[in-house]
């Protein structure tokens, strides 16, 4: 019989999935300001790293038998939780990549004044 209570596994994937809905509904708020971002995802490695430090060592098992299983079963189902940094080629080639597009952007504004500017057109 459902009584309209969920399991507690039900209602803690309802939680975890409502903070993952108020997270992404934060970076979309944020989204062209990098400053914003970066505080968001320093503080999402922030918890990472807290949870991990703390309530999830506490949880491990304390048996190798028990370790090695959940390890395996860690492995067989998406490996290892990791929070990775941006590499900084990959930043600097968004840089790079930006800073041509500027240039190009200029280079097509300084021939649109030459065109404008040029004796060709000042005798018309």
């Amino acid at each position: 019989m459902n009584n309209g209570i969920g399991s507690p596994l039900e209602t803690w994937q309802d939680q975890l999935q409502q903070a993952t809905d108020s997270i992404h509904q934060l970076a979309q708020q944020s989204r062209g300001d990098a400053w914003a971002l970066l505080h968001l995802l320093r503080s999402l490695e922030a918890v990472h790293q807290e949870i991990r430090d703390s309530v999830f060592q506490e949880a491990l098992p304390n048996n190798r038998q028990e370790l090695y299983n959940f390890l395996r079963e860690i492995e067989a189902n998406g490996g290892w939780p990791y929070v990775g940094r941006m590499k900084l080629k990959l930043l600097l080639a968004n840089l790079e990549a930006a800073l041509n597009e500027e240039n190009e952007s200029q280079v097509v504004s300084s021939a649109e004044v030459q065109l404008n500017t040029s004796p060709e057109s000042a005798s018309s």
